[in-house]
């Protein structure tokens, strides 16, 4: 397995696969913005990869090799790369770990489906195969007999469909007929039942994959109505996976991305072509350009070959309670977990954003901690317009709440905040109104005054502006408030002259460096001394 994030971010995501995953540090190795570990139980950790908020994305590899010695010539690199994905076992893993997160995904959605969708597929398809029975106590024995049904007969049970709309047939079937009436009978109710439902989407299929799964997911002595409903959910993912069902097996399509030397030998379109035929012969799925069910990602540098197929369709990122997101939501969610917020016996944390944007970081915040308090403010009607709708949309009203206001004069009494998040300007998408030195003086000086004693704050800057920050901060922790010549409470001058060696009560704890795109920044954590 291995997730894939920013650069800088990597030792983050290691860090919390060993929290929420239990994997050991000396099985986990980081490179080139990925970060490679092993799950100790794969059954019943797919669902928790999930889960994981500093990852971009999740991948379960199908081969990693260093890629160095066979740059040599282009032959020889091509030779290596198409015998490595053409062996069947390479995907032996990546089959087992995704037919584990799909069936997960439509087992634990059952009860979601019958509360929410009783006219589903699924729920339909089961009550076409109650339909063979005038009496639910004889259900059971018609559900077990069907077990014994070969895949022919499935299709004869749930029928053609081409001729429903001409058929009238009753729905009391005498249980004393003959056992060919009874399956011509069977087979004419469900036809019946499949004209009645065309409006609610019928899928034949439903019921056959359904019944044909069942000597996999169910024994004897288990086998009653939930079960039939757990092999209708898990019939389309297990055909898909073990390629049972007619045309139903895993589609897949190739994602190539080159870097170095190897780029300038590659024509992507047709390396694309002439690795898909190979996947598809060595794992069984089927390639398909449109809506394919997975991608088979292959990521070739000088370095390194890796090539993995991603649980999901949709980035770890795209977190589904940001709606319009600002800040990208790993990165906040690290700015988060710096941050500490904590819920008390007594009481919780009060968190302050003061340029609050978009409120990614207070949304990222209150979805790991909802008992704190938070609050954000923001100089433009804009934003703070987006940051409610965001708010709202995300169910934390009750949470989070937004004001008008300049991060400078800040309409709060001294020292009533815990923490405080802040993803400030770079001066390039949103620029710096005045001198950039006089600007973070106040902010900071602002901050300092609505912090607490022990209070934290963790800034988002630029490269090029955090030695600027920096120079403002106290130089030593024991540092007395009468060595600088801005007091902890004042307000910062609304004029400039020189600020000289003023300076305010934070005291830098760590930095860690980031990148978000082509821009170079990083995560100041700060304490109030």
């Amino acid at each position: 397995m291995y997730a894939t994030g920013g650069r800088g971010t990597e030792r983050f995501i290691s860090k919390e696969i060993q929290e929420r995953l239990g994997v050991k540090e000396k099985n986990i190795l980081v490179r080139d913005g990925k970060v490679f570990f092993e799950l100790p139980e794969v059954d019943y950790q797919v669902n928790q990869l999930l889960m994981l908020k500093c990852a971009e994305r999740v991948f379960v590899a199908i081969k990693d090799y260093d890629n160095k010695s066979f740059l040599a010539n282009k032959r020889c690199f091509l030779d290596k790369l198409m015998q490595e994905l053409t062996l069947s076992i390479n995907y032996t893993f990546a089959q087992k770990v995704l037919q584990q997160l799909y069936c997960c995904q439509f087992c634990g959605q059952r009860k979601e489906v019958e509360e929410n969708a009783p006219k589903s597929e699924i729920e339909v398809g089961l009550n076409v195969i109650k339909r063979c029975s005038t009496d639910g106590s004889d259900f059971e024995v018609k559900l077990k007999k069907m077990r014994k049904v070969s895949s022919s007969h499935c299709t004869d049970l749930v029928g053609d469909g081409n001729d429903c709309e001409s058929l009238d047939v009753s729905n009391d079937l005498p249980l004393t007929k003959s056992s060919g009436q009874r399956e011509h009978d069977a087979s004419s109710i469900r036809k019946n039942e499949c004209a009645s439902n065309v409006d609610s989407e019928l899928s034949p299929t439903v019921v056959q994959e359904g019944a044909c799964v069942l000597n996999r997911v169910c024994d004897d002595d288990e086998l009653n109505a939930d079960s039939l409903r757990d092999a209708l959910q898990c019939g389309k993912c297990l055909g898909k996976i073990d390629g049972d069902s007619d045309g139903g097996d895993l589609t897949f399509r190739m994602s190539i991305k080159c870097s170095g030397k190897v780029r300038r030998w590659m024509d992507i379109a047709r390396l694309s072509r002439d690795l898909a035929w190979r996947v598809s012969k060595a794992s069984g799925w089927s390639s398909r350009l449109k809506n394919p069910a997975v991608e088979v990602c292959v990521h070739i540098s000088d370095d390194h070959m890796t090539a993995g197929v991603p649980l999901t369709k949709l980035p770890l990122s795209k977190r589904s309670y940001i709606t319009d997101p600002g800040l990208r939501a790993p990165v906040a969610w690290i700015m988060c977990h710096l941050a500490e917020v904590k819920v008390y016996q007594a009481g919780s944390h009060c968190v302050l954003d003061p340029m609050c944007g978009k409120g990614t970081l207070l949304l990222e915040a209150c979805s790991e901690v909802k008992e704190a308090e938070y609050f954000g403010t923001d100089f433009d009607s804009t934003q703070l317009t987006t940051a409610a709708i965001n708010v709202k949309k995300a169910g934390f009203v009750n949470n989070i709440e937004l004001l008008s206001a300049n991060s400078h004069k800040l309409p709060f009494r001294h020292e009533v905040f815990d923490v405080v998040l802040c993803d400030a300007p770079f001066d390039q998408k949103h620029s710096i109104s005045g001198d950039a030195d006089v600007f973070y003086f106040k902010f900071l000086s602002e901050i300092c005054r609505v912090l607490r004693h022990k209070g934290r704050c963790v800034l988002l800057t630029s490269q090029a502006l955090k030695d600027k920050v920096q120079s403002f901060m106290a130089r030593d922790q024991d540092i007395s408030k009468e060595d600088c010549h801005l007091s902890e409470f004042s307000r910062p001058p609304e004029h400039d002259a020189t600020l000289g060696n003023q300076c305010v009560q934070l005291w830098l704890v760590s930095e860690h460096y980031v990148k978000l795109g082509e821009t170079h920044a990083c995560i100041m954590v700060l304490n109030k001394l």
